[in-house]
């Protein structure tokens, strides 16, 4: 279902897609489709939109994560600077990967970072003194390639820690540590969720920061060298998950407990190896209970309750709600408070008999459009 939204908003996205997908360009020149070729980048930052439909592998390409080059396209980078990079990459479907080498030649590449799997992401490395650095995007094993922009950024000051793959769990002091390669750094003001942790004025330029419930924290610095450059790092973002995010640190149930409530909020839980197999892959909590008797156990999970309700409450904020014929039947009262744009029901035969709970319960959402598609 799509919410009411502002009229400019669908035209600047279309207008956005457009440009992912209008292909090579005026800076095509920054990727090339063999190695030896691309041309030396030296600027601190630079966007490149293009795509990498009819790039071809060369003789001697290595395997970008451990599978054989399909569609690569080179880009050669060498900012003046050491430090730490940021490379941002949004693709227009998925199916790209990216890694990121130094070295002269194919034979004498060393990987650096990457990815294995892209459509949205953000990655952050080291920067060497006077140290070529060689990306390359590439199409995953049967896929013919997309259209991508990427980002690439230098900055002298290095948040150190916090790392964006951290494993947090919460509650956790966060550690924060930023230093200058090659530079005499005399202060620095960190920041977290843009407040100021304070302006530390000698090494080590470190603190903490404590995170009592789940959720993302963004931490950024801002520091000054002996010369009195101003130098600013790049802003990164860590997600403290719960408690029991994982298996490992499931929460126990006491063995003497013969029935009780548990409470929790997946929002910022991820997937774990652990994880049962299922689709869609969805993230879990964990509990552990040992009870001290044998028989027959019943857990219930609630229809309904003051998440479901702060979910509910986002709606209007949305612009595509995507929801069930139950749930839909069940919250049919809280539905009928809003309005939509356009309503589509898919899979009509649940809805054929107009007497059922379902038919009644949809008849019942205010919209301008609807759409039945059946078959």
């Amino acid at each position: 279902m799509f919410t009411r939204s502002h009229p400019s908003l669908a035209v600047s996205l279309f207008m956005f897609l457009g440009w992912l997908a209008a292909g090579p360009g005026a800076q095509a020149q920054v990727f090339v489709d063999r190695f030896a070729n691309a041309p030396l980048q030296t600027t601190g930052a630079l966007s490149v939109s293009t795509n990498n439909r009819t790039a071809t592998a060369e003789t001697g390409e290595p395997a970008h994560h451990g599978a054989q080059a399909r569609r690569s396209l080179w880009m050669a980078w060498r900012p003046a600077t050491a430090g730490q990079a940021r490379l941002a990459m949004k693709a227009s479907s998925p199916g790209l990967r990216v890694a990121v080498y130094t070295g002269d030649t194919l034979g004498t590449l060393t990987a650096v970072a990457g990815w294995p799997t892209v459509t949205s992401n953000v990655l952050h490395f080291p920067l060497l003194p006077d140290t070529t650095y060689r990306v390359v995007v590439d199409a995953l094993p049967n896929t013919i390639g997309t259209a991508f922009v990427l980002e690439l950024a230098a900055a002298r000051l290095v948040l150190e820690e916090p790392l964006p793959q951290m494993r947090l769990r919460s509650p956790t002091n966060v550690p924060i540590r930023v230093a200058a390669p090659g530079e005499s750094l005399v202060a620095a003001e960190l920041f977290a969720q843009e407040a100021s942790l304070g302006v530390l004025t000698g090494p080590p330029f470190a603190t903490a920061v404590s995170r009592g419930e789940p959720g993302p924290l963004r931490v950024r610095a801002v520091g000054t060298n002996a010369s009195g450059t101003r130098l600013e790092s790049h802003e990164v973002e860590v997600i403290v998950r719960p408690a029991n995010d994982d298996v490992a640190d499931a929460e126990t149930i006491p063995a003497s407990a013969m029935s009780g409530v548990v409470r929790g909020d997946a929002q910022w839980a991820s997937t774990g190896l652990a994880d049962p197999v299922r689709t869609p892959v969805l993230p879990s909590l964990w509990w552990r209970w040992s009870p001290r008797w044998a028989g027959q156990a019943e857990f219930t999970l609630p229809a309904d309750g003051p998440a479901q309700a702060v979910w509910i409450a986002r709606i209007p904020e949305s612009d595509l709600v995507i929801t069930s014929y139950a749930l839909i039947r069940r919250d049919a009262e809280r539905y009928r408070e809003l309005e939509f744009d356009t309503v589509v029901l898919d899979e009509a035969q649940h809805i054929k008999n107009r007497q059922t709970q379902n038919a009644q319960a949809v008849k019942t959402i205010r919209a301008e459009h609807r759409l039945v598609l059946t078959g």
